[in-house]
């Protein structure tokens, strides 16, 4: 297997994010599932996508519930065919959280990040289940 293009590998985890957000507008599970992930290696035929190995656990999901749709996707950002394969990522992924954590600092009101308290249907399960919100992952 030939390396990929100098810096193409680059150029793809820099528009990880972009790419995670695209397929989360048809397949919101697999946006969930793919926040823990980067791209870890790439060749001119294989994409390795490396998982976060506190949630290595997502790579068996992410393989029944959208392998084919993750290849296209990583596929026409490369502008070729390449086939996905997956692994336990060399540390934590970061990316996700650094990002929620820049638009939480950038001066966006706190209004908007607990607009799910507003929501009834929430509430009324919060009230049901005696519950409380601990994470909310948008």
């Amino acid at each position: 297997m030939k390396e990929a293009v100098p810096g193409e590998l680059e150029r793809l985890r820099a528009a990880w994010p972009a790419v995670v957000e695209l397929l989360g507008a048809s397949h919101p599970v697999l946006r969930t599932d793919l926040l823990d992930s980067i791209p870890e290696s790439l060749t001119d035929t294989c994409c390795t996508i490396g998982f976060d190995p506190e949630f290595s656990g997502e790579i068996d999901e992410v393989k029944r519930l959208g392998v084919a749709t993750l290849q296209r996707a990583v596929s026409s950002e490369l502008k070729r065919q390449v086939k996905i394969d997956f692994c336990k990522a060399s540390g934590p992924v970061r990316w996700s959280h650094e990002r929620k954590q820049s638009a939480a600092s950038s001066g966006a009101p706190t209004a908007n990040l607990r607009s799910w308290e507003k929501n009834p249907a929430i509430r009324q399960v919060l009230e049901i289940f005696h519950g409380d919100v601990r994470d909310v992952q948008s």
